[in-house]
């Protein structure tokens, strides 16, 4: 899949959800190509930041460690 990981990796960046972006990106390009989509949802993941496209979604802890991030600002 020469551009797959990429779509996956971009919907994993902006929805936040890696293990739904890895299984939908199984779903439409077989099991061959899980190791690829892995890495580029692990790193568009960790390298997305706090924000994401759903609103109501809110991290409690953060991507980089354990600590405990402050609750959004309304």
């Amino acid at each position: 899949c020469p551009h797959g990981d990429h779509a996956v990796s971009l919907f994993c960046g902006v929805t936040n959800a890696p293990i739904a972006s890895l299984i939908l990106g199984v779903e439409l390009f077989g099991g061959k190509a899980f190791l690829p989509l892995a890495i580029a949802c692990f790193a568009s993941y960790i390298f997305s930041g706090s924000q994401s496209l759903y609103s109501s979604q809110h991290f409690i802890y953060s991507k980089f460690g354990k600590s405990v991030m402050p609750p959004p600002e309304k």
